[in-house]
């Protein structure tokens, strides 16, 4: 659900990082969802190559989440387009092996 909020609001990395509050919170929020993603999975992850793939991407999308707050970007986002980016880029591959898991189950 964070996945479409973060697109719904036209919360692209370009938008996170001219300081868009709204788009900073909705990041902010999918941090915060990211965080414990990968334990949060885990026990529900599928056997086999998309269990592995969706352990992956819960681990991709706490790290970017990690790097966007150690760099301070809700605070700082002009300076944070990379992290921005990856962290977009990130919850976009989380989000769509979330649905492959569910289109399959």
């Amino acid at each position: 659900a964070w996945q479409d909020r973060w697109y719904d609001n036209f919360c692209s990395s370009a938008v996170v990082a001219m300081g868009d509050e709204n788009c900073i919170g909705i990041a902010m929020e999918g941090v915060r969802l990211a965080q414990d993603a990968p334990a949060r999975i885990d026990a529900d992850a599928p056997e086999g190559e998309l269990g592995e793939e969706l352990r992956a991407a819960a681990t991709g999308v706490a790290a970017a989440g990690e790097a966007f707050v150690a760099a301070s970007c809700e605070t700082m986002s002009s300076e944070c387009i990379a992290e921005t980016d990856d962290l977009t880029d990130a919850m976009r591959m989380y989000g769509d092996v979330v649905a492959e898991v569910v289109a399959a189950s």
